[in-house]
Parts: C-alpha cells; structure tokens; sequence
C-alpha cells in the first residue's frame, strides 16, 4: 500500500511505516500483537499516544521483520511524534514503506527517505518516497521523527484572512456549544466534528452561504469525555478549534 501517494481521496493519513502489516496471529505465532492506547498529562497539554506492539511488516516477507512503534499526537501544539521501539529480524530482506504525513490529497504531504540509514534520512522530493528495511538498515531503538504542523501558505486577501473566523463556547462542556463563525464571502461551507486519530463524527451544517456572522448549537451530550476538533471549511480554507468534553 503506498497511502501518502495514493490518487483516492483521502483526509488525513499518518504513517509511521505504511507496509502491509500482519498480527504474530496470522502466523499463528506463539506472541501476541497488540495494538493500545493512552492519554497522559493534564488538558490543554495531553499526549494521546498509540502504540504498535509485535506487528510483522509484509506477509510475503514470511515473518522477517517484527515492528514495534508508537505515535504521539499532541494536544496543544498539535505536533505529531513517530518514536519506534524494538525491531525482530530473521533472514536476508529488503522492504519499503512510507513514512510521513498526508492532508486532503497526494499534493499535500511531507515525507521522508533513505536507502541505508534511518537516523540520516532526507525530505521526500515526490509523495513515492520512502524508507528502505534491510537487515543493516533498521530504526534503531528510540528513534524519534517528529513534525510540527504549520498553517497553510495560501495566498489569502488581507480582508479575507481578517474575518474567516470560528469561535467556540463555552469550549469545555458536557452537554452542548456554541460555534460562532463569519464566512467573508458566498462560499460552500461545512461544519465537521473529529476525533484526535482524524475520524469524521458528525458534520454539523452545510451548504453555500452568503457573507456574514452565523451560530450554531450543538448537542455533545453522545460524544465520550475527551478532546475533539471542529473544522470549519469555506471555499479553499479551513480552521481548525478544539474542544473539551467533560462527563
């Protein structure tokens, strides 16, 4: 699978090693794969952490390269840490993958690549690149790749960057909010609630509207405690807020 280059439509894709990835079950292997979860720290500076334990890379390799890695996703800045654990190795192998970010399309990515050595990778050129797995050349244990997410570089008008705006309050609740947006000019606009791991939940209103102030309500009572972002989308450009829900 080749995601961060992949021409489907695809909102969001990270990518720690983006290979075909099997269970020690598959194998009917005596460990056992897991895949876990965890939040730690105080809001607003919580890490939601996901780690890979025990996972083979590519079937067809039979069982050559057993994975372990975490993803860190963070809260308030919004960085986005690949940190690898442990890797197994048995035989002579050599195997690619992805390894990087991906937004709304294949034009937008930021990857990185090596033949030989995994501490002294470069940026990608092309959304192909990739990372080699060979005996010699494996991440060594507590590797650590991390990228800092940075707003678009679109060419805004400075009255259309001074009125796109969302506001959400109160922006810790339990049972509903208020989002309060301005839309600078006719646009298709649409309202999306996610999860931290990037999963759509809801989309809250759509359709094209004219220029101006709106507010919508929304009922939080069905979401589970955590942190979720609120994406407004207008025409080209989108923000991004979040919002706490407490039982």
């Amino acid at each position: 699978p080749q995601p961060l280059s992949s021409i489907e439509k695809v909102d969001g894709i990270i990518a720690p090693f983006c290979n075909n990835l099997y269970t020690a079950k598959f194998f009917k292997d005596e460990q056992s794969s897991f895949l876990l979860t965890n939040i730690s720290g105080n809001s607003p500076n919580r890490v939601f952490t996901v780690q890979y334990k025990n996972f083979y890379i590519d079937g067809s390799q039979s069982k050559s390269i057993l994975l372990n890695f975490q993803i860190k996703l963070f809260e308030e800045s919004g960085d986005i840490e690949f940190v690898y654990g442990k890797i197994g190795k048995s035989g002579d192998f050599s195997v690619s993958g992805q390894v990087g970010l991906r937004g709304g399309d294949y034009h937008d990515y930021n990857n990185r690549s090596t033949m030989n050595d995994w501490i002294n990778t470069t940026k990608g050129n092309i959304n192909t690149d990739s990372i080699i797995c060979t005996p010699n050349s494996l991440p060594p244990i507590g590797l650590t790749y991390r990228w800092t997410l940075t707003p678009s570089s679109v060419d805004l008008n400075q009255s259309e960057l001074s009125t796109f705006s969302m506001e959400i309050t109160p922006n810790i609740s339990s049972n509903e909010i208020n989002i309060h947006y301005n839309v600078p000019k006719k646009s298709m606009v649409f309202i999306e609630i996610y999860d931290l791991l990037g999963n759509k939940l809801q989309t809250v209103e759509q359709g094209s509207l004219f220029a101006g102030d709106y507010d919508t309500k929304l009922n939080i009572q069905s979401l589970n405690q955590g942190t979720y972002n609120c994406v407004l989308r207008c025409g080209n450009e989108l923000i991004t807020k979040k919002f706490i829900v407490m039982k």
